[in-house]
């Protein structure tokens, strides 16, 4: 003890004395300490220490007093031979693990380090022998080595599968398996108790198979390694992992997971030994002779080194402690320098405090970048400045088929790049490599199997602390599904599916973007809407299937009229449009809408089918009449229609009278929607007279508009708008109501079976049969009215084509006893065999043919055979427009019923209706030329 204190106080003055004296000493102090256990040169934490031992001590002596420690210490009872080995061979070449901390691992200066490493060092200071450390990259180059002869030991455990090439030691050191889980679990007994749980093993380890045939009824889940089996465990993926005490506490410390603890241990364990080349039998006898010679405490000494605690590479300041403490002894001599040497130490403390800090952080950090690196959906790539891979994750590896192996070191872009994109890709490189910043591209690449992808990559230079470029990392995303998804859905959001051509969407796209370039080039543009006459009827008639087939050969006969700088799109149903856009004369618009309507005009020849169908165009020009592509829209949708009214199929052209009209036609329909409610419709009637009595048996309900600004407005103005927008229904279905009112009291008042005749729009009959029959008959029966002073008129056009809906609605009324007449018969078309069919009770003669009586014979005789075939059919006849007395002398002559006309009165209001019945009911006498208001 004194010869140590004496050697510790020759250093403590070294802090203030020159360094030649004091290397004289510590000479001298060694000469006179031969063999002692102290060895100054691993002075840790003040490295010049071993550089002076270096320097002043006397090799010689410190190799003879090595040689007679050893010939001490070698107590091991070998052989002669053993012995004689030991001579023979001093150095023994050794492998192990690389990364198994804290079994055994090489750090970044090469050095062996980890319990093993420590056994080794006992082992070395019994028997002499110098292990020659090969160092290893992989657990797989370590065993290649020892199976090739390479190595003479190789650290393993005793359940190794390379017993076919090595003997094994005994086993130095047992280490259990223990049951590793979150820190809010409770104790576990045995690995039975946690069955039910989801319990992770270690890929590949011995003891898992161990353990798997103990516990069959046990479902494990598999694990790569220790860090990512204890990670599970933090975050809950799994409940529990099984591995060794020493690899277990040493990660968890190295993780920083303090959310998990060991909380119980298996009937398991994992025995460390030596594997030794078969031809070394001696070798083995004496490591095995050593192994039994390490005392316990020894064991445990390196046990509580590595279990329980992070080691990291740190400087010892031991020695340094027990210096201050005699410098501190001699403070009051060496008050300044013992100053000195405080500062510097407290100030290597804290560096070492804030590097350790720092390294933790770096640690988790790099942890962390490590697991999402190979957990992200992205390839991940690593590239040195030769364009060369250095990393290469499992996402890259789906992506483009090579795996890590196949394509690190290598030169891979020539395999995954086609020539295309080389030259885009080397301008790109060369950016990274300048420090331009990132950079982001899209292009084709090659899978192995030979497969055309799009990728999108993302590229970030590497640099090092001096701002050098070292590399290249990229993100890379496979996007060809995406890519070929987002063009199917482009297309389908912009073309129509039926006939391929621009749909509305891009049809108002296009037709935006030629506004723009009639505005820079000056030059015109022309709008043109087509519409299919009678498309309706070809799939009422032949079905949807060959209207659709219709739709496509028209929109190719209709593509074929125009030139490719031209767009046609459909719009909807049969609705197309064509934007002609720059435009030199209007003649070039006469001979495209000419030569769209001669080619549509031709037969459609449809499978078996022969169709002929014809088209309606409305034209309109940008800029003179419209500034804007919603006025263009309006303006050839107004043209279109009048084309239709025009006849059908022709083209006509938009002018400020169409804009004008569809102007008033608007206004006077918003009117109209609120004319009812504001008690501005009125009801006139119009006496029915019975010609062999001149009494007035009916009337005729005629509906009047007395707008507040306009004044009265003809019917024949305002019933097609009422019509067009629906409105008809419940101005129809008041009418209804107010004139069947009419004709009970009139009939209670006046004559019994008198009756008033009401109008019945072809839209009525569109309604639903349900809505019609309720609203009509509950209005009967709620006052009582009779069906038999009603009469329903109807035109002649309505049982032209006759449908089931219009059938069902006059079948009702006669069975309803509600008597129905034809209007303007003559005019139209019908089949006879309705009249009878639908027990048809009047007809009205037109007042076309009444007009000309006594002038024109062939209206004459019209006339009459209309009368003589009503009667024939059991029909009464009523003549409308009656207005001279030869025309009612003619009709009353034939054998006509009713005369209805100015020549008695003009349509009056109901006050001054019942006035003319009460004072002219009997023998009503004409009025005489009544003016027409």
């Amino acid at each position: 003890m004194l010869k140590k204190f004496r050697i510790l106080l020759i250093i403590a003055v070294y802090l203030i004395m020159p360094e030649t004296v004091l290397a004289e000493d510590i000479h001298i102090a060694l000469q006179a300490n031969k063999g002692a256990q102290i060895d100054l040169s691993q002075g840790q934490g003040y490295p010049e220490f071993g550089s002076v031992i270096s320097t002043h001590a006397n090799r010689d002596d410190i190799n003879q007093s090595e040689s007679r420690f050893n010939s001490e210490v070698r107590g091991l009872g070998l052989s002669d031979s053993e012995r004689q080995w030991l001579n023979d061979h001093p150095t023994v070449s050794f492998t192990g693990d690389p990364n198994w901390l804290p079994y055994e691992a090489f750090d970044s200066n090469g050095n062996y380090i980890g319990i093993v490493s420590e056994h080794l060092k006992l082992i070395s200071e019994m028997t002499g022998i110098t292990f020659n450390i090969s160092r290893s990259e992989t657990w797989t180059e370590s065993t290649d080595k020892a199976k090739k002869g390479i190595v003479d030991v190789l650290s393993e455990t005793d359940d190794s599968d390379l017993k076919s090439y090595l003997n094994f030691t005994d086993s130095y050191i047992s280490n259990p398996i223990v049951i590793a889980m979150r820190s809010s679990e409770n104790f576990v007994e045995q690995v039975s108790d946690i069955r039910n749980r989801k319990i992770a093993l270690i890929k590949d380890y011995g003891y898992t198979s161990k353990i798997r045939r103990l516990h069959s009824d046990i479902k494990f889940v598999s694990v790569a390694d220790i860090q990512e089996g204890l990670i599970a465990v933090s975050t809950g993926e799994v409940d529990a992992l099984l591995c060794t005490l020493a690899l277990c506490s040493y990660t968890i410390t190295e993780l920083g997971l303090s959310n998990v603890r060991i909380v119980g241990k298996t009937v398991f364990d994992t025995r460390l030994t030596l594997g030794v080349q078969k031809h070394l039998p001696e070798l083995v006898s004496i490591l095995n002779k050593a192994i039994k010679n390490i005392r316990p405490e020894q064991r445990q000494a390196i046990l509580n080194t590595w279990i329980g605690q992070k080691i990291t590479a740190r400087n010892d300041y031991t020695l340094v402690y027990q210096v201050m403490a005699i410098a501190t002894f001699l403070i009051a001599i060496f008050v300044f320098w013992n100053r000195r040497l405080s500062k510097e130490v407290n100030y290597r403390k804290t560096i070492e405090k804030e590097l350790k800090s720092a390294e933790e952080e770096g640690r988790i950090s790099h942890q962390r970048i490590l697991l999402h690196r190979e957990q992200s959906p992205l390839g991940v790539i690593e590239w040195n400045t030769n364009f060369e891979i250095v990393d290469w994750n499992e996402a890259a590896e789906k992506i483009f088929g090579f795996s890590k192996e196949e394509v690190v070191g290598r030169h891979i872009t020539e395999s995954i790049l086609p020539e295309s994109a080389r030259e885009a890709v080397d301008i790109i490189w060369a950016k990274l490599l300048a420090k331009t910043g990132g950079e982001r591209s899209t292009n084709e690449n090659i899978t192995k199997d030979g497969r055309i992808i799009l990728c999108e990559w993302y590229n970030t230079p590497l640099v090092d602390q001096n701002g050098t470029v070292i590399g290249v990392a990229s993100l890379v995303d496979d996007v060809t599904e995406r890519t070929v998804a987002e063009k199917i859905i482009w297309k389908q959001a912009n073309f129509d599916v039926l006939t391929d051509l621009p749909n509305r969407n891009m049809f108002h796209d296009r037709l935006q973007h030629e506004i723009s370039r009639s505005d820079r080039s000056k030059l015109p543009l022309a709008l043109l809407l087509l519409d299919l006459d009678e498309f309706k009827e070809v799939n009422d008639t032949f079905g949807h299937d060959v209207g659709d087939l219709l739709l496509q050969k028209a929109a190719q006969r209709i593509r074929s009229c125009v030139r490719d700088s031209d767009t046609v799109a459909r719009i909807g149903g049969d609705e197309f449009t064509i934007t002609l856009p720059e435009l030199q004369l209007k003649l070039d618009v006469d001979n495209i809408a000419n030569d769209i309507i001669e080619k549509l005009s031709e037969a459609f020849h449809i499978g078996d089918e022969v169709i002929h169908i014809s088209a309606s165009i409305g034209i309109t020009f940008y800029p003179t009449d419209a500034d804007s592509m919603e006025g263009l829209i309006k303006n050839v949708d107004q043209a279109m229609y009048t084309a239709k009214a025009r006849g059908r199929n022709c083209y006509r052209y938009f002018t400020q009278s169409l804009q004008d009209a569809a102007q008033n036609r608007f206004r006077l329909t918003t009117d109209l929607r609120g004319a009812l409610d504001a008690g501005q419709l009125e009801i006139y009637y119009q006496p029915i007279v019975e010609l062999c009595s001149g009494n007035i048996h009916k009337a005729e309900a005629l509906l009047r508009w007395h707008h507040p600004v306009r004044g009265m407005v003809s019917p024949v103005e305002f019933i097609p708008l009422a019509e067009s927008s629906g409105l008809i229904n419940s101005i129809g279905n008041w009418v209804f109501k107010e004139s069947a009112l009419k004709a009970n009291d009139w009939s209670n008042r006046f004559e019994s079976n008198f009756q008033v005749t009401v109008n019945m729009s072809p839209v009525q009959f569109k309604v639903k049969n349900e809505v019609f029959k309720k609203e009509w008959l509950e209005y009967l029966d709620k006052f009582k009215l009779s069906g038999d002073n009603v009469v329903i008129e109807i035109t002649e056009g309505l049982l032209l084509n006759v449908e089931s809906e219009v059938i069902d609605k006059l079948l009702w009324l006669r069975d309803e006893g509600i008597q129905v007449a034809i209007d303007d018969f003559g005019t139209g078309y019908s089949s006879l065999s309705y009249l009878k069919k639908f027990d048809i009770d009047y007809l009205k003669i037109d007042q076309s043919f009444v007009r000309n009586l006594g002038i024109d014979k062939n209206d004459i005789a019209l006339s009459e055979a209309i009368i003589v075939m009503a009667h024939k059919l059991g029909l009464k006849v009523i003549a409308e427009g009656v207005e001279t007395e030869t025309q009612k002398n003619i009709l009353k002559q034939a054998g006509c019923d009713y005369a209805q006309g100015y020549l008695y009165s003009k349509p009056i209001p109901s006050d001054e209706f019942e006035t003319l019945l009460e004072t002219g009911r009997h023998g009503v006498q004409p009025v005489g030329q009544i003016s027409k208001a």
